[in-house]
């Protein structure tokens, strides 16, 4: 294209502004503007398209559209899931906090109150979902067959709905722990201390539902005095990351699932 064809393409789409500027009543000086605001933005579309596209298939796999589940079932294989990708990750010890429903309800019902207390929710909900976790949970060596699995359950304190959950196989690099419904009191600590240990540093290790946020849960008692410091070094400084979780509230009168 010669310099003159476009020193006249340049006077026709100066017109072209000009009488776009006096149908919208603007001068011509802000249809300029805006024109290349306009210009501007379609450049930055056009190099993040890019981007987006040359980084697409990592993206994929980074980025995960988890549905939420719709009943204890769902809610357990998801839970599985990414308990296993997190062993893989190296995690071997891991939080896993459920939303606790019982074996018939619907994710989309009405909460329950739990009347019972902890007992109740360990006997209806807790128990039954650890238990189901812990028969779909396989962290054996890749590519070796999921062996025949055995679930045991002890009670810790029958009055806290706690107990100790075990999955144990012919393999026993698959095996798995469980600590369901722990608390702040400094047993619970010991007891995570031990049975850590005898778990060893490379099989998995699950806390369910414990009843702390974090370790600002553990506030000064005078009955345990270090209690926080030990909940540090215990829980807080050897990982029990949270690897899965299912959040049930309200907001402004909304029933809400996170």
């Amino acid at each position: 294209m010669s310099d003159e064809e476009v020193q006249a393409l340049l006077e026709k789409a100066k017109k072209l502004r000009e009488e776009a500027a006096a149908m919208s009543g603007k001068t011509l000086n802000e249809v300029e503007a805006e024109s290349n605001e306009k210009k501007l933005l379609e450049d930055r579309q056009r190099e993040m398209q890019t981007l987006l596209e040359s980084n697409g298939d990592s993206r994929k796999s980074a980025s995960r559209i988890i549905p939420v589940p719709e009943d204890s079932q769902s809610m357990v294989q998801q839970a599985a899931s990414a308990i296993e990708r997190a062993f893989k990750d190296g995690k071997v010890r891991q939080t896993v906090r459920f939303a606790l429903l019982t074996e018939d309800e619907e994710m989309s019902g009405e909460q329950n109150e739990w009347p019972g207390g902890a007992k109740q929710m360990f006997r209806e909900a807790g128990c039954p979902l650890t238990e189901a976790l812990l028969r779909d949970v396989y962290v054996g060596a890749s590519g070796q067959s999921s062996l025949p699995t055995t679930i045991t359950t002890k009670d810790v304190w029958d009055f806290d709905g706690s107990a100790i959950c075990k999955a144990t196989s012919e393999n026993s690099e698959s095996d798995v722990t469980a600590l369901i419904f722990p608390n702040t009191d400094a047993k619970y600590l010991k007891d995570i201390d031990i049975i850590s240990k005898d778990v060893g540093p490379d099989r998995l290790f699950l806390l369910i539902n414990p009843f702390w946020r974090n370790v600002d849960s553990f506030g000064f008692n005078i009955l345990q005095p270090n209690g926080k410091k030990r909940a540090q070094e215990v829980v807080f400084d050897n990982g029990y990351d949270v690897t899965y979780a299912v959040l049930r509230f309200s907001a402004r009168g909304e029933d809400c699932v996170a």
